[in-house]
C-alpha cells in the first residue's frame, strides 16, 4: 500500500477520539468547580508552618533552661521526645495537606485537558504533520495498528486515548448507566425522572 493511503486511515482511525471544543471546555470547568478554591489549604499550610516555628522556638527555651540548671535532664529529655513527637504529626500534616492541595490538582486536570485536546487535533495533525511529527504521535498515542487485506483489522490506542476512543462523543449527559449509587431498574428511574419534569 502506498503511504498516502496508510497516512488517511491511520487518520481516519485518529478522528475516532476526537470531543467537541464545547464538552472539553464544559468538563473541564465543571471539574475545576469541584476541586474548589485553593484558599484553604494554603491557610492550613501556614498554620502548620507556624506550629513547627513553636516548637522549634520551644526547643531551644528548653535547651537554655537545661544549659542554666534550671531543668533537670531526665525533664528536659521527656520535654524533647514530646516536641519530636508533635513535630512528625505536624510534617506528616503537612505533607498530606500539600499533596491534597487544589493546585496539585488543578496541575493534574490541566494535563487532563491537555489530552483530550491532542485526542481532539489528533486527525488533522497527523494529516497535516512532517513524517517526524507523525512517528511522535504514532507512538504517543497507539500500541498496535494490524492491515489486513489493505484495511485496519484493529488498532489499540493507548491506556488515556483508548478511554477516550470508547467513550460515546454523542453521549446525553442526562443518560445515567446504571451503577452502585443510582438504580439498576431503568424502568423505575425514568419513571421518577418524568415526574420532575
Amino acid at each position: 500500500m502506498r503511504e498516502e493511503i496508510i497516512t488517511k486511515m491511520i487518520a481516519d482511525k485518529l478522528g475516532d477520539l476526537a470531543f467537541d471544543d464545547e464538552a472539553i471546555e464544559i468538563m473541564y470547568e465543571a471539574a475545576k468547580q469541584k476541586i474548589g478554591a485553593s484558599d484553604r489549604s494554603e491557610t492550613i499550610i501556614s498554620g502548620i508552618q507556624k506550629e513547627l516555628k513553636l516548637i522549634d522556638e520551644r526547643e531551644s527555651r528548653l535547651a537554655d533552661a537545661m544549659a542554666s540548671g534550671s531543668l533537670r535532664i531526665e525533664l528536659y529529655d521527656d520535654k524533647i521526645r514530646e516536641l519530636n513527637n508533635q513535630r512528625v504529626e505536624l510534617e506528616n500534616q503537612l505533607s498530606r495537606t500539600k499533596k491534597d492541595n487544589p493546585e496539585t490538582a488543578l496541575s493534574t486536570l490541566e494535563r487532563t485537558k491537555e489530552v483530550f485536546l491532542q485526542a481532539k487535533n489528533a486527525k488533522n495533525d497527523f494529516l497535516n504533520g512532517e513524517d517526524s511529527k507523525r512517528y511522535q504521535m504514532i507512538n504517543s498515542l497507539l500500541w498496535n495498528v494490524w492491515f489486513q487485506n489493505k484495511e485496519i483489522q484493529e488498532i489499540q490506542y493507548k491506556k488515556a486515548y483508548s478511554r477516550i476512543a470508547n467513550t460515546p462523543k454523542n453521549a446525553d449527559f442526562l443518560y445515567c448507566p446504571p451503577c452502585r449509587s443510582r438504580t439498576y431498574d431503568r424502568l423505575l428511574k425514568r419513571e421518577l425522572l418524568y415526574q420532575l419534569s
